[in-house]
């Protein structure tokens, strides 16, 4: 007998946020196992994601990625010069 998943405005279950993200369920599974995805919350014994989660996690990714390519730098700070 397959359950169907709550009614919860402002989220949706994980077959549509799968779907959204264009990858498979057991993906998003695996994903949660390792920390990583889109932020999840669970209702009961279903798994929902907000409607806005791609879009967040999106920017998450993006911000990383910045930070790579531009780390902060290191040490001390040059002192001024004296004249």
């Amino acid at each position: 007998m397959k359950r169907t998943p709550p009614q919860i405005p402002g989220y949706i279950p994980e077959e549509s946020q799968a779907d959204r993200a264009g990858v498979t369920v057991s993906t998003l599974r695996q994903w949660r196992r390792q920390g990583y995805g889109p932020r999840w919350s669970k209702f009961g014994r279903f798994v929902m994601y907000a409607e806005d989660a791609n879009a967040r996690f999106i920017e998450d990714q993006a911000s990383i990625a910045e930070a790579r390519r531009n780390p902060r730098p290191r040490g001390r700070p040059p002192s001024a010069a004296v004249t």
